[in-house]
């Protein structure tokens, strides 16, 4: 008698198997889910970027250096507004910008060191015969 209930036995080793199988895939697949579930909405600010390096600091920008050179323009040669016609980036951190002084005088070119942050020269240039005149 015993071998017609060896299939009944297999049969039901096998279900719960199988039940214990299905189980366990639910449990790993409701841990996954809420592992990866986003954490909701918050209302707190993202995290601001790092800092800028002391270098980045100590240097000049191209807009502070054109505003330091056409504020040490103002200045020297006595004019109340400047525009700027040309730029040229130079090696070693120098910038040299030249400036429209107005009508009836002529351009200034001046050299920004945007790693010292100080104008270094500064020059007149006469359009007509391209002399350059060193201001002191």
């Amino acid at each position: 008698m015993r071998p017609a209930l060896l299939p009944l036995d297999l049969l039901d080793a096998r279900h719960h198997a199988a039940l214990a199988m299905t189980r366990a895939s639910a449990t790993v697949f409701l841990l996954m889910w809420t592992a990866c579930a986003p954490a909701g909405h918050s209302d707190r600010p993202p995290a601001p970027g790092p800092p800028p390096s002391p270098g980045m600091i100590a240097t000049l920008g191209f807009d502070q250096a054109v505003k330091m050179g056409s504020d040490y323009v103002k200045q020297s040669a006595g004019v109340g507004d400047t525009t700027l016609i040309s730029s040229q980036d130079l090696p070693g951190g120098l910038v040299k910008l030249t400036f429209d002084l107005g009508p009836g005088r002529f351009p200034v070119r001046v050299t920004v060191d945007r790693i010292a942050g100080r104008v270094t020269n500064m020059e007149t240039i006469s359009p007509a015969t391209g002399v350059q005149q060193t201001v002191p």
